[in-house]
């Protein structure tokens, strides 16, 4: 692993959003009955959500990344901090909650690798907000700023955003946002003052449909650009996902590779971590989307959100063995 990054040097990417510990149980194929145990193949902690999965595949790419998040000053909180110094990620972005308690979540995977999650209601990640965010960490040399969880948290939606984007555009950083469904009370329109200052949104198909009442990804991502985001992806699972872009002038389909699914933990999080570390690098639209899906088909092949990838060398030769068929809708 990396040796830590000094966080006196600006990183290429800052991934913002939910940092947590995960309890993964493998092989779950019943709920036992009430007073009694059940026997599954394997029970693992990891780091788990979104802006820290990112982070970590991004840091194993060979980016300079900083994770801007929230844990409790606890045993959990230290472990999540203690990785991302393994894997030489900065923390000076992160803030530790002296009250709380670090977000913990149990991670059911079935024979399938598909997953459901345990989460408590309260969780420290749906409070994050401005306050635990400092701006001054966002400086000249930033290429990216990936938010992980929109609708996640109001206060970050609503009071920490806007101003986050806006000093990101203005070091001349691209912006690019994943989605999650959990806030109900969310609505595009709210987001239309943060909107302004994001260049790129990533919502699964799920989340797409359940934002604009479009069942067409297409109509979908064009609603999403009339709120003033250029470039739509929408991840649609195991077809794959499709772009609907105003910077690059093009609408693309870009498929899933051929992988051996363990556990589909963070497979949307790979997904944008390598479609962000393509625009890192500057390579087209895509390009960026076919290094996400490789990422993506990496990434489930491990229990666990950030094992099944281990490097840059890794997913160029996972690509280079595989043939992929870009098409224009």
């Amino acid at each position: 692993m990396k040796q830590p990054q000094l966080d006196n040097q600006p990183p290429e990417i800052i991934c913002v959003g939910m940092a947590l510990v995960d309890f993964l149980a493998k092989g779950v194929e019943t709920f036992p009955r009430p007073g009694s145990t059940g026997v599954v193949e394997s029970i693992s902690m990891s780091t788990g959500g979104d802006a820290i999965n990112q982070a970590i595949t991004l840091a194993k790419l060979g980016h300079a990344v900083s994770l801007f998040g929230i844990v409790g000053n606890d045993q959990q909180g230290h472990y999540v901090i203690n990785e991302c110094h393994q894997y030489g990620i900065q923390t000076s972005g992160m803030f530790i909650d002296q009250k709380q308690p670090t977000s913990t979540s149990v991670v059911l995977i079935d024979a399938k690798g598909e997953r459901s999650f345990l989460a408590s209601r309260n969780s420290l990640i749906f409070q994050q907000g401005p306050e635990h965010i400092n701006l001054d960490l966002v400086q000249n040399g930033v290429k990216i700023v990936s938010i992980g969880s929109l609708f996640c948290s109001e206060k970050l939606d609503l009071q920490a955003l806007p101003a986050l984007l806006k000093k990101a555009k203005s070091v001349g950083a691209t912006t690019i946002a994943d989605l999650i469904c959990d806030r109900s009370s969310g609505t595009l329109e709210e987001m239309r003052e943060a909107f302004r200052y994001l260049d790129i949104i990533v919502p699964s198909y799920d989340e797409a449909v359940h934002f604009t009442g479009m069942t067409d990804p297409i109509a979908a991502a064009k609603v999403f650009q009339t709120y003033g985001v250029n470039t739509v992806i929408v991840k649609l699972g195991s077809r794959g996902a499709i772009a609907v872009s105003r910077d690059w002038g093009e609408v693309l389909h870009v498929p899933v590779f051929p992988t051996n699914v363990v556990d589909t933990t963070g497979s949307g999080d790979n997904f944008m971590a390598g479609l962000v570390s393509g625009l890192a690098q500057g390579i087209g639209l895509a390009e960026c989307m076919k290094l996400g899906a490789a990422v993506a088909a990496l990434s489930v092949q491990a229990v666990g959100a950030s094992a099944g990838v281990r490097d840059v060398q890794q997913v160029a030769e996972f690509i280079e063995a595989h043939t992929q068929q870009l098409t224009h809708p």
